[in-house]
């Protein structure tokens, strides 16, 4: 799509409740699906642009928001369906009483139909054979409606939604229709765009700051809504940012005859911290328009807690063919939900916040769920997620001075609660063993009056909310940093801003700030504006006294229950809007003050995902299920798999067991980095003849040389890793180079696989470099493309792979 198509998207927003069909057949039965009308049709020689095929007996009852004109339609026997000497009558009827016939029989050709309506709002089309045959099967040709002024209402997109990415709600129980709100556009840059709405009283504006990218057929818009009046305004109510819907193609049905639709929807789990995390979950909407059977028409993702990825991951592909669709990703990181449905061959989906019914005061602004949809045109869905992948790296991920994508930098955590001399022994004996680790954590334990000597003991936990550096640092942090920046780029501390334990020192202080819904945990309100300052002020002031440049930032609890505290019937989602506000205004503030500072977004592993956290920080740690070193490590090739399909900037935790050499370990944790938390729980230096250092930094050294394959175009090889039995395996491919990462599970059977990789050209020759491996192999590209590998039980192959330009 073109500048000015994806431009048009926000044009104008109708309903379908402007109009409505209910068809009604043999004798009074209500039907509720939408008519299905076939496109660029052609019959006998005939052709139109949309046809609905139809059989006697069948009423439909049509209601319109004005008083009708007239109504115009091409009636045309079908001669595959009826017979000769078959005919048909076709009537109007207004208050029960016919008001204009016509018939027409099978050795007609295309009979036009001009009825007058007579400013009718409600009629009735009846169609009734006249032949001895109970039913005649017929086509209705292009019927519309011809309303005052002139203006024609197609009955094919009556009950569809348009083409438009404009928000949907409702406003004093009205529908949002463009054409009954003041409407402005303004042109910010070349495609960078503002649409702003002003309801007919005058109180509420919409402003949409849209952002086209053309070259990758997306765009990216976030609604704000403002009371820009001195009085109180009305109800705005079921606020949905994206709401959209496309009529789907008539797709062959390969059974008995006749036609149906279909649309999948691509989707994946959030993260509970469990085995499941990321798994793909798709469904099948369908409408089989010939004997109906029980297929699902309608699907949804529903938040169960107040962290944007959870649940459920919000990202999702919409099918609609083969060579069609789009990928949608939802910028909200908070509580959302996104249904889906299919009538009659009539997609629509919809996407926002929970629940919202609120009122808003004189110069309140609450922002709203951004969106960011990709359009895919004859595109194999295979490169289109490729394509949203490019999107995310090149317009979401955060840059440095130069312009250039800042990758995962990989971090070693230690914790935080052990001595400064420990910590210093630590970092002494990673720059002796030439660790190539990037950022340095001070995990938790670092904060309070006690002393944490381990992760098992102390009272790190209960005081949480006592921002102040513990007696195991007696100079602060700044010693740790200083020395830490001698062998990292960065360093780090885990952090719990937004949650404090009943009894800390700030609730004391300031019980204003916080929600209290009478558990151990409060909510620091960041809706409230002094919270939100003492936040940043606090925050700014902690890095700078301690040289620390990332905000490793946990979140571990569920605040639905804080922010419903807050709400009254009129003011529901009014609590969750300024805290999220607050939110994106406090990871900015601190960027603002020190451009370099990012945030890992932890929130209980991997629970704040979503574009606006991506284009804020990074996701360090993806998930909990890897807190312990005991995890089940096939996890890690599960979440790398299935995240990887849409953003490479996650990682996983890695646990490496002294002398072990345990590489499937190792590697099945590898992604764009890792998170090596092998030191975490080891609450003094391990002795190096105990450890062995120099093969664990060999590893680290090899997860560097990884990392920028995690860039390229993305492939999975392997199908449903969640079954053990599966192998797993993936591949990069960077231009002419690429890596493939295979697993043989320990219950997989097959020792043998052939896999095929993607992007490989079959007279070309390609060298490659097996991990493990000190000899390097050539391989014709015809061989290479369909790769067959043997495997034991439990073990992996690591394929580096070049195209040769002799």
């Amino acid at each position: 799509m073109n500048r000015e198509e994806l431009l048009n998207l926000f044009a104008e927003r109708k309903r379908s409740n402007d109009a409505k069909i209910t068809m009604f057949r043999c004798s009074g039965r209500e039907i509720t699906a939408a008519l299905t009308f076939k496109r660029n049709f052609e019959e006998s020689g005939f052709s139109c642009g949309n046809a609905i095929l139809d059989n006697t007996d069948s009423e439909y009852r049509l209601e319109v928001p004005q008083e009708a004109r007239e109504f115009r339609s091409g009636l045309l026997l079908n001669h595959d369906l009826a017979c000769p000497g078959d005919r048909i009558l076709f009537e109007a009827l207004i208050d029960d009483e016919v008001v204009a016939s016509q018939e027409a029989g099978f050795e007609c050709g295309k009979e036009e139909i001009i009825f007058p309506l007579d400013g009718a709002k409600e009629v009735t089309f009846r169609a009734r054979s006249l032949s001895e045959h109970p039913q005649v099967a017929f086509y209705w040709v292009d019927p519309e409606i011809i309303m005052p002024g002139g203006d024609v209402v197609a009955m094919a997109g009556i009950k569809a939604w348009p083409g438009c990415l404009l928000p949907d709600f409702d406003y004093d129980g009205i529908p949002f229709v463009t054409s009954k709100w003041q409407q402005r556009t303004a042109e910010l840059d070349k495609n960078k765009f503002m649409n702003e709405f002003v309801s007919g009283d005058g109180k509420i504006k919409i402003s949409v700051e849209i952002r086209l990218y053309p070259e990758f057929n997306a765009v990216e818009y976030r609604p704000v809504l403002e009371n820009i009046s001195a009085e109180r305004s009305g109800i705005i109510e079921n606020f949905r940012s994206l709401a959209w819907g496309k009529a789907c193609e008539f797709m062959p049905h390969y059974g008995h005859g006749g036609e149906f639709r279909s649309v999948f929807i691509r989707r994946n789990y959030g993260t509970k911290s469990n085995f499941l995390d990321f798994v793909a979950q798709p469904v099948i909407l369908n409408n089989n328009t010939v004997y109906p059977r029980d297929c699902s028409r309608k699907a949804e993702m529903v938040s169960d807690e107040g962290r944007s990825s959870a649940m459920w991951l919000p990202f999702w592909g919409v099918d609609m063919s083969p060579s069609e669709g789009l990928l949608v990703g939802l910028g909200w990181t908070g509580a959302w939900r996104a249904d889906f449905e299919l009538d009659e061959g009539l997609f629509h989906m919809s996407a926002g916040m929970l629940k919202t019914r609120f009122y808003m005061e004189p110069g309140e602004k609450f922002i709203q769920p951004s969106v960011l949809v990709m359009f895919r045109e004859n595109q194999s869905i295979e490169d289109g997620q490729n394509q949203f992948r490019r999107l995310l790296i090149e317009k979401f991920a955060p840059r440095d001075d130069e312009g250039n994508v800042r990758q995962n930098e990989i971090p070693v955590a230690v914790f935080g609660g052990i001595k400064t001399a420990t910590h210093l022994k630590y970092i002494e004996l990673f720059e002796k063993f030439k660790f190539p680790y990037e950022i340095y954590n001070i995990d938790a334990g670092w904060y309070g009056y006690g002393e944490n000597h381990d992760v098992f003991t102390g009272t790190w936990d209960m005081e949480t909310g006592n921002w102040r550096v513990n007696p195991a640092h007696p100079n602060g942090l700044r010693p740790i940093s200083d020395a830490a920046k001698k062998i990292v780029n960065t360093v780090s501390i885990w952090f719990e801003p937004e949650r404090a334990r009943r009894g800390t020192d700030i609730i004391m202080e300031h019980p204003e700030w916080f929600v209290d819904v009478g558990e151990g945990n409060l909510l620091l309100n960041l809706g409230d504006p002094d919270a939100l300052q003492f936040l940043i002020d606090m925050t700014i002031d902690l890095f700078g006294t301690n040289k620390i440049d990332q905000l490793h930032q946990d979140f571990n609890f569920d605040t639905l229950p804080h922010w419903a505290s807050l709400d009254s019937p009129d003011r529901t989602g009014v609590a969750e809007m300024k805290y999220i506000a607050g939110l994106y205004a406090y990871w900015d503030a601190l960027h603002a003050h020190s451009p370099e500072i990012l945030v890992d977004h932890c929130a209980s592993g991997g629970r704040r995902i979503d574009i606006e956290t991506l284009r804020r920080g990074y996701v360090f740690w993806r998930s909990d299920a890897q807190c312990w070193p005991d995890n089940d490590i096939v996890q890690n090739q599960i979440q790398n798999y299935y995240l990887n399909e849409w953003f490479p900037f996650h990682t996983g935790g890695v646990w490496v067991v002294p002398n072990e050499h345990d590489e499937y370990n190792f590697f099945s944790s590898v992604s764009n980095g890792i998170s090596d938390c092998t030191f975490i729980y080891k609450h003094e230096v391990p002795d190096p003849k105990e450890f062995d250092y120099a093969y664990h930094a060999s590893l680290v050294r090899e997860a560097l040389r990884i990392r920028p394959y995690f860039l390229g175009n993305y492939y999975q090889l392997s199908h449903e890793p969640e079954n053990l039995e599966n192998w797993c395996a993936y591949q990069f491919h960077c231009g002419e180079k690429g890596m493939v990462m295979m697993f043989r599970r320990p219950e997989s059977p097959n020792e043998d696989e052939v896999f095929r990789l993607r992007e490989i050209e079959p007279d070309a020759t390609y060298e490659l470099e097996i991990h493990g491996q000190t000899e390097k192999v050539r391989l014709a590209g015809r061989e290479l493309r369909h790769y067959s590998v043997s495997l034991s039980p439990r073990s992996f192959q690591l394929v580096y792979y070049k195209k040769i330009n002799d």
